[in-house]
């Protein structure tokens, strides 16, 4: 079974990789990772010409603890959220319209300062355009580090302290109000360092494409 890095093995064996032997993990990489990657300069210099130069951008998740995460964001809009930093919004592609009528109906009470990112906007270009991207846990987390943008864990119950992401520094994560601000104040992108750093503890592979299909020759 091929993996985009080892250091991730033990948080999925049971649930996504089912129980998969570690002998049989084949490190590769992910394409996708590869691209964004590559293409993370130049989606910098289309940030240039964005109508939504600074915002936080949330990444819609439905999670279990959807209800707290929903009433943590209405806080930060009530109280921080300005014309200067505004709040928007990427809803999963398979969201639906109950969902989103729900989230409007939370967000609203609070504030109207956010917006939703145009659905043909890709996700690349929504988390490069961003001061800081807000996920409970999703790949979007992995993708904002591969394109060297800072991202935040929204974890208000407390059940994602082991996660992977939060583990190997990939992400940082708040539980409560304060936290959530100052983690978004303090917010830079990833330096050449730290990503190179998170890279090597990962065991990231840049070049997924070209070892997938080494792999797949040798079992030819």
């Amino acid at each position: 079974m091929c993996q985009f890095t080892k250091e991730l093995y033990k948080f999925k064996k049971k649930t996504l990789l089912l129980d998969t032997k570690e002998a049989d993990i084949i490190v590769t990489g992910q394409p996708s990772f590869d691209r964004f990657s590559i293409n993370s300069s130049r989606l910098k210099n289309k940030k240039q010409n964005c109508s939504k130069k600074n915002y936080v951008l949330w990444c819609h998740g439905n999670t279990t603890d959807i209800n707290e995460v929903l009433n943590l964001i209405s806080l930060w809009l009530k109280k921080f959220t300005s014309n200067s930093l505004q709040f928007g919004i990427k809803l999963h592609p398979n969201c639906p319209q109950k969902e989103k009528s729900y989230i409007d109906q939370t967000l609203s009470k609070f504030s109207n300062n956010y917006f939703y990112v145009e659905p043909n906007l890709s996700i690349e270009e929504a988390i490069i355009s961003s001061k800081v991207l807000l996920a409970q846990h999703s790949t979007t987390l992995l993708e904002a580090f591969f394109l060297r943008k800072p991202s935040i864990c929204l974890d208000p119950t407390n059940i994602r302290k082991n996660m992977s992401f939060v583990k190997y520094e990939i992400c940082q994560r708040a539980t409560n109000l304060k936290e959530l601000n100052d983690l978004i104040l303090e917010s830079e992108d990833i330096n050449y360092q730290r990503f190179e750093k998170i890279k090597s503890e990962m065991g990231f592979s840049l070049k997924a494409t070209e070892n997938i299909f080494s792999e797949l020759k040798k079992l030819i």
